[in-house]
């Protein structure tokens, strides 16, 4: 059933492309393919929200665009994606160039190459399996659609870079999502959770609260803590208001516990005790699905740290 799925996909963008005729082959470049096409409107909107629109519309360089379908996005996790879309200039920014390389490479040329370095830095891996082409683990659905400032190649999945993930790069397909505990065990870093928030970039109110209360040193030293990490725009959300410092460091150690949790290990759970004298934190969830934690839903999981983890949040959370 999945395999007539992708192949229907793979008509329909087939005849979409074709539809086009001539003129996406002399006239539109990969912006305007992505714009036109109904399979792209979330890759387009994301293009747009990033700023990158005017970048992949210019006449002056050639790109080569690996372009996650709507279907594609509709696997990845919607808070991963809200997230990433909240963070235009970041998260976004990054995932994006992750799909983009520098020069005009048709899908035999990819193969030949074998890996490619895309704008983000990292690099992708081109494969064969029974005679499909997969960029990582995402299989091509239509090669070698022509633009007038490039080539695109559209695929069936997300792809998600270590600066992203906070490990190695992934594909975003519903089966991967979500790590097991043993996967995400051996992917320690020799990173502090402390080193983790400042490097990020997204955790800037986060750490100043945490060095306005002495405890990001406690995170810069060796531990097991599981954190759970408000992005910046979490504190945004909480506005103006007016903390004591016992009250700041009660709020912050509400978002500690003493133990290294991964995901998995918390949609067991119904309570866990913080460091906030023991409050504890309530795992609203449904079977394995967590819906939320204190209210709280979680944006990533599972960041690897020397001492401990990081499960990224969308609010900040209060006893």
């Amino acid at each position: 059933m999945k395999r007539k799925a992708l192949l229907l996909l793979s008509l329909v963008l087939l005849l979409s492309f074709s539809a086009m005729g001539a003129a996406a082959q002399t006239n539109d470049n990969i912006v305007d393919i992505a714009a036109k096409n109904s399979n792209f409107d979330t890759l387009h909107t994301a293009v747009v929200a990033a700023g990158l629109a005017d970048t992949l519309a210019s006449a002056d360089a050639q790109y080569t665009v690996f372009a996650p379908t709507d279907a594609a996005f509709g696997d990845l996790d919607p808070a991963l994606l809200s997230a990433a879309l909240a963070d235009p200039k970041g998260a976004l920014t990054t995932v994006l160039t992750y799909h983009v390389v520098a020069g005009n490479y048709s899908g035999a040329e990819l193969l030949e190459m074998g890996t490619v370095t895309t704008l983000q830095g990292e690099e992708l891996t081109i494969t064969t399996r029974n005679d499909d082409v997969f960029v990582n683990d995402a299989r091509v659905v239509i090669a070698d659609v022509p633009a007038k400032n490039g080539i695109i190649h559209a695929i069936d999945a997300v792809l998600l870079p270590a600066a992203v993930t906070g490990g190695a790069n992934t594909t975003a397909t519903a089966e991967t999502t979500a790590a097991t505990a043993d996967d995400t065990a051996s992917d320690t870093t020799s990173k502090t959770i402390a080193e983790i928030a400042v490097e990020a970039g997204i955790f800037t109110s986060l750490v100043g609260a945490l060095q306005a209360t002495g405890l990001v040193e406690t995170f810069a030293m060796p531990g097991n803590y599981t954190v759970f990490a408000p992005t910046d725009d979490a504190f945004a959300a909480l506005g103006d208001v007016d903390l004591s410092e016992d009250e700041l460091t009660a709020i912050l150690l509400y978002h500690v516990v003493n133990d290294r949790l991964t995901r998995d290990q918390l949609a067991t759970d119904d309570l866990v005790p913080t460091l906030s004298d023991g409050r504890p934190l309530f795992i609203n969830r449904s079977g394995g699905r967590i819906i939320d934690i204190s209210g709280a839903k979680l944006v990533m999981t599972d960041i690897q740290a020397s001492n401990g983890i990081i499960h990224v949040i969308d609010r900040v959370m209060i006893p």
